[in-house]
């Protein structure tokens, strides 16, 4: 794997974090007369893993949420999270409210006035910037006004 696409993973089993291209390819047990391989972690073996590639969530006036790559974020977004790709969805989709469109913020869609939806979001990510830090986060940071992201 060539390394401008390698991205840093973490072990399912031993927790090991290394590379995804540190992985060993080994032939599959159950298809053994065909060529197929799977990848697998050096040190123990499994051939699960986590992402850990940096992701960041950024949030529209409307309250609709998207995660993206970190630098992608569009024109007039506001960043709330950060974190590892495979962590941060399910931190923000925890504390966000689910639609058919996908992830909003709560109560924020409801608010005509600009001003109202600012002092809602603010209020909102000062809550969920409470649990930073905690181990069920597992490093998923929500930036509210004490902590602001910085590029």
């Amino acid at each position: 794997m060539s390394s401008d696409h390698d991205i840093p993973v973490q072990c399912t089993r031993c927790r090991n974090k290394h590379m995804e291209s540190e992985r060993h390819s080994v032939p599959d047990r159950k298809f053994k007369n065909l060529t197929m391989t799977n990848q697998v972690c050096p040190r123990c073996g499994c051939r699960s893993y986590f992402n850990l590639s940096p992701k960041i969530a950024w949030c529209f006036a409307s309250g609709q949420i998207e995660i993206g790559d970190v630098g992608t974020e569009p024109e007039g977004a506001i960043v709330i999270a950060s974190g590892e790709s495979s962590y941060i969805r399910g931190a923000v989709a925890f504390i966000a409210r689910r639609t058919k469109e996908g992830l909003v913020v709560p109560g924020l869609s409801e608010i005509v006035e600009q001003k109202a939806k600012g002092d809602a979001l603010a209020k909102w990510l000062s809550w969920a910037a409470g649990g930073n830090g905690k181990k069920h986060r597992n490093g998923v940071i929500f930036y509210s006004e004490e902590n602001k992201y910085v590029v």
